[in-house]
């Protein structure tokens, strides 16, 4: 059972958070750089990605991953803060002509948009039920189609449940910690990370339909809502040179450490509970 549970968080690890980190990171690369040779590229930016996070890992191993992981991070969040201020910023001026045309509610009147702040304007302009197609309600109904608020009770705490209690990439921080207590700690702290991802995540991702709702759209109907955040640092950040590089050199870094780190713990799989059984033979200093 240990050998089949081993394989499989492999094929999961590796198929499943590292494919769509690795599609992700070169989406916005490709999506920010649009023309430009093999940055502009998206099988391209892909391949560059993976390289050099393999190379990475292959360098630093584990304290490396947990060093960087920490500082990339942080310049992650502050640089979803300062993109996150500037779309608020870009709503509050923007033209309600325009912005009405994004509304929930189509009847809305871009005059009741003229006198209204930011976050007014956000919240008049993404109001409305779920069934109407809000963008601001989490519980959504029974029968739809992506998540529906059964999902939210039931299904979700499976995988929230194996991402924080069974999974490599996680679990091999927190057992590589100090003691007991700072494992503990540590893994409180990422969670309580994660209580960000809507604040610098998700209501950017709105924005970015609001704001330029006609570059996200592929044909009549269709969005392209993947290209939400390079759209938003093309418009919003490319203008600014010195926050530009920032906070494209904290989004590089963040995904080839996360990579690294995932792929440091497809490693230790491998190495720890599939090589060491299958030849035991094999020294520990060269496992």
């Amino acid at each position: 059972s240990r050998t089949i549970m081993a394989i499989a968080t492999l094929v999961i690890l590796v198929g499943v958070p590292t494919a769509s980190v690795i599609f992700s990171g070169a989406k916005v690369i490709s999506g920010y750089y649009p023309g430009v040779p093999i940055l502009g590229n998206l099988t391209a930016a892909c391949w560059l990605i993976a390289v050099l996070a393999a190379g990475y890992v292959f360098v630093g191993g584990l304290r490396a991953c947990a060093w960087t992981d920490l500082i990339w991070g942080a310049s992650l969040i502050l640089g979803g803060i300062i993109v996150a201020w500037l779309a608020f910023d870009a709503l509050n001026s923007a033209d309600v002509a325009q912005l009405a045309a994004t509304a929930t509610d189509k009847t809305l009147d871009p005059n009741a948009l003229k006198d209204a702040g930011a976050w007014e304007r956000f919240s008049l302009l993404n109001s409305g039920t779920a069934a109407e197609g809000g963008k601001l309600h989490m519980v959504r109904p029974i029968d739809d189609s992506e998540i529906p608020w059964s999902a939210l009770l039931i299904g979700l705490w499976i995988p929230n449940f194996f991402y924080w209690g069974f999974n490599q990439y996680i679990v091999q921080r927190t057992l590589g910690s100090k003691s007991l207590a700072e494992g503990q700690k540590g893994i409180v702290f990422a969670a309580f990370l994660k209580l960000l991802i809507p604040f610098i995540v998700v209501l950017p991702g709105i924005l970015a339909f609001t704001l330029y709702s006609q570059q996200l759209q592929v044909s009549p109907g269709v969005y392209d809502y993947d290209a939400a955040f390079p759209t938003l640092l093309r418009n919003l950040v490319k203008p600014h040179p010195w926050i530009s590089w920032f906070v494209l050199a904290a989004l590089f870094g963040a995904i080839v450490s996360s990579l690294a780190s995932m792929l440091n713990s497809a490693s230790t799989i491998a190495t720890m509970d599939l090589v060491r059984k299958w030849v035991p033979s094999v020294p520990e200093h060269k496992l």
